[in-house]
């Protein structure tokens, strides 16, 4: 990683998370709403919802990172996703962060917990896909131009 930026905390990435959690709640009622309504208002067949709420979900968090290295739940507490480099992430480290991510809370959420134990304080997918989530204070690292 980077030298001048620092790992977040399991707190700060929690209380973030708990933003996204809310967030992606209310994309998935309007995805739901909008999904019976293009259904006719017949109940839409589970395997299709299933698959129309990861792809949404993967829009989400994937579309945030790539674009601008924080979901809002991130920016909110300060934080940003980098690769081990200090660069924004590719689209190949977002996609297995998130496959890794599913994979951290079907787990019941050990992939998360995972932080707490690890000296970087990385979690299953911050290893998986070779990224960091750093502090991000002053939005002064080396997203913005900094050194």
């Amino acid at each position: 990683m980077h030298r001048s930026l620092q790992p977040a905390g399991f707190i700060r990435r929690s209380a973030a998370l708990v933003y996204d959690v809310l967030l992606v709640f209310g994309v998935l009622v309007l995805v739901t709403t909008l999904a019976l309504a293009l259904n006719g208002g017949e109940q839409v067949p589970a395997a299709w919802l299933r698959a129309l709420y990861l792809l949404t979900l993967y829009g989400f968090f994937a579309g945030f990172w790539l674009y601008g290295g924080q979901t809002l739940g991130m920016r909110a507490w300060r934080l940003r996703l980098v690769e081990e480099s200090g660069r924004a992430p590719t689209l190949r480290a977002a996609t297995v962060r998130f496959a890794a991510a599913l994979l951290s809370w079907t787990a019941c959420g050990l992939g998360h917990l995972w932080i707490l134990i690890d000296g970087r304080n990385r979690a299953w997918h911050d290893r998986l896909s070779r990224t960091y989530v750093v502090r991000d204070a002053d939005g002064d690292d080396a997203l913005h131009g900094a050194p």
